[in-house]
């Protein structure tokens, strides 16, 4: 069951359609295994997306929060995320649970750094990470054997891994 006790403060202040379009769309997840909430300005995930454990689809982008909770990885059945658009610096450790992800789509941020887990993330056929302030790619990537589609243009890479 849903738990959720209020939405964030951003969609409060959107007044009662708003509410109600977050409460519905929430609620639902519940059974349809999938939640889009992209594009409602949240400052931070909120953190009842997390409980949801049952989700196989989370679209969050084009957010202004620049991290996301360690308890994204309480997620281990979703295949698809994306959030390309959201002003994230990093990404937690956590990433490296979703063993089940296949597509993890994260253009368009300012991600530094990537962690080292998510070579565990071993379904991913496409990685988007294009348009970030990437440096390094982790050595771990190599593991990612499955891997279709690995996007790191416009970066900052000077060298990939031998890995890859």
């Amino acid at each position: 069951g849903n738990d959720i006790v209020s939405p964030p403060p951003e969609i409060l202040s959107r007044g009662v359609s708003a509410i109600v379009r977050y409460m519905r769309e929430m609620d639902s997840a519940w059974w349809t295994r999938e939640l889009d909430i992209s594009g409602q300005r949240f400052s931070a995930v909120p953190l009842e997306v997390c409980e949801i454990d049952s989700l196989t689809s989370l679209s969050l982008h084009s957010q202004s929060f620049s991290f996301i909770p360690e308890e994204i990885g309480r997620l281990t059945s979703l295949t698809f995320l994306n959030l390309q658009h959201c002003s994230l610096v990093e990404l937690p450790a956590g990433v490296g649970l979703l063993l089940n992800l296949k597509q993890l789509i994260l253009n368009n941020n300012r991600l530094l750094l990537l962690p080292q887990e998510i070579g565990s993330c071993t379904s991913l056929t496409h990685l988007r990470l294009h348009e970030n302030l990437l440096e390094e790619v982790p050595k771990a990537i190599g593991r990612l054997t499955l891997m279709q589609d690995l996007r790191l243009f416009n970066n900052n890479i000077l060298q990939l891994p031998v890995e890859l």
